[in-house]
């Protein structure tokens, strides 16, 4: 499980041996996972509208399937009453927890947990469960104490549920640390040759040509994407979407997963004004996102740029959508642990549990999520091609 930042954890890490990269827990789908939320919701404040729920999970598991060298496909198959708690009932469930099994361990230091089953290298069961009797869920960088950001935490689970275990490879969505921040919403490369390794053969196609996107080449000829989209697609020249928000609220697009050596570079423009209200440049391979707060309605732009090389690459758009509908149903959510199966949880910390079995397999328990100390720390008009003009000088160019 993710522990905090503590002395003694670091020690006990360190005691395993050298620094390594991408684990495997031993076990891997033969197939699509087919997985539900559970219906329950959260009760966090950003997360109220099921609605919301749903389609950041589903973007959490986007990152691991958009790799061109991999094959991993998951496959939402809509709500249920069954809880992520109720382990060992055949159904792939991830929900909230407002109490928290003592069997999932430290309450304070846990933000969430997948428990997976296995028939011998093959997993048939997986649930992920994030942890709101401690935790506040919300969209974007934690301001305090005690919040996590949905996104980063699902898709560092979603990783433990497809066959991967810790890694000590610094920058990696499946280090056991929570950075506090959004840095593990996108795979690192190190993440990237896991789910390959593990899901090899048969991706999607390399970039040998262009995507179904073009011509996008200028703003005039940007395709409309929605809140919380997620694409595939190439960049071989400048790439232009735009998004069009109905609040006034944070409108935030994430960029991961392409090829090494290439570097791309992420811009986000409002038609107002011909300079970037804000840009991700970062040198390397790692994720690239520009975030602005407090936006008001209307349409947005954001364009990719190859500044070095071409390759494929996976695309999040993420924004307010208004005030969450109050479609949940906490009280659905508050006998979680006394419906739950905490004997299939027990000794969290081992990667493989003596005291649950289906079909007489032992099961597989993957180790869950916590949090580090100190991590809330930081926490439109028509578009036209003379914006794409005006535009092109500011970027960095190829070389």
């Amino acid at each position: 499980m993710r522990r905090r930042a503590a002395a003694a954890v670091f020690a006990l890490v360190c005691a395993a041996g050298p620094a390594h990269a991408w684990t495997p827990t031993g076990a891997t789908w033969n197939g699509p996972i087919e997985w539900w939320a559970n219906s329950g919701g959260s009760g966090s404040p950003q997360y109220t509208n099921i609605g919301a729920v749903a389609s950041t999970l589903q973007v959490a598991y986007d990152q691991w399937e958009a790799p061109s060298c991999a094959n991993f496909t998951s496959i939402y198959q809509g709500l249920t009453s069954r809880l992520s708690t109720a382990n060992g009932d055949g159904f792939n469930v991830s929900g909230f927890a407002p109490v928290w099994p003592s069997t999932y361990g430290n309450a304070a230091g846990t933000i969430g947990i997948t428990v997976g089953y296995s028939q011998g290298p093959t997993y048939v069961e997986t649930d992920v469960s994030f942890n709101e009797q401690t935790y506040t869920f919300i969209d974007g960088n934690p301001s305090a104490q005690g919040q996590a950001d949905l996104l980063s935490i699902a898709v560092h689970e979603f990783g433990h549920s497809l066959g991967l275990d810790h890694s000590n490879q610094n920058g990696s969505s499946m280090s056991p640390g929570y950075s506090g921040g959004t840095a593990e919403r996108s795979l690192s490369n190190d993440d990237v040759n896991g789910v390959c390794n593990l899901y090899g053969g048969g991706g999607n196609p390399g970039p040998t040509e262009d995507d179904d996107y073009e011509e996008n080449d200028d703003s005039g000829d940007a395709p409309t994407l929605s809140c919380g989209e997620t694409i595939e697609a190439v960049a071989l020249d400048l790439d232009w979407y735009r998004v069009r928000t109905t609040i006034t609220g944070e409108v935030r697009v994430i960029i991961s997963s392409w090829d090494a050596g290439t570097d791309l570079d992420l811009y986000l423009f409002e038609a107002s004004n011909n300079d970037p209200i804000d840009t991700a440049e970062a040198d390397g391979g790692g994720p690239e996102i520009v975030s602005v707060l407090d936006l008001p309605p209307g349409w947005y732009w954001f364009v990719v740029n190859p500044h070095i090389g071409e390759s494929e690459y996976l695309l999040t758009v993420l924004c307010d959508q208004g005030t969450p509908g109050d479609d949940d149903d906490d009280d659905a959510a508050d006998d979680d642990d006394a419906a739950d199966d905490d004997d299939a949880a027990d000794d969290d910390d081992q990667p493989v549990d003596d005291n649950g079995s289906i079909d007489g397999t032992p099961q597989t328990v993957v180790d869950g999520d916590a949090t580090c100390s100190g991590c809330g720390s930081s926490v439109g008009g028509d578009s036209g091609a003379w914006l794409a003009l005006l535009l092109v000088p500011a970027l960095r160019r190829r070389r």
